[in-house]
């Protein structure tokens, strides 16, 4: 599972208190995933999930850059490639 995992991909939780969330990929590292979502887990503050624990849904076309000056604008591209990926699930069921 963890080769099909890169940088920016369209994660969603599947065990956990964030179950059924829906995250982008900062890294994969020892087994564990690091997850933002732009709000509650911004770049500065990464959700540690273990591998097992998540489902790959899509590639994003974000590129995310941890070391931004405006981090902020980076944590809102973020909201906004999720929104933009939840809106078009909805339309499509």
């Amino acid at each position: 599972m963890e080769e099909k995992l890169q940088r920016g991909a369209l994660v969603q939780t599947v065990a956990g208190r964030d179950a059924r969330g829906i995250f982008i990929l900062l890294k994969v590292e020892k087994g564990f995933a690091y997850l933002v979502d732009g709000d509650k887990r911004p770049l500065q503050k990464p959700k540690r999930k273990n591998l097992k624990h998540i489902r790959h849904l899509q590639m994003s076309d974000l590129s995310i850059d941890e070391q931004a000056r405006d981090l902020e604008s980076e944590n809102s591209k973020i909201r906004k490639e999720i929104r933009r990926f939840e809106k078009t699930e909805v339309e499509g069921v």
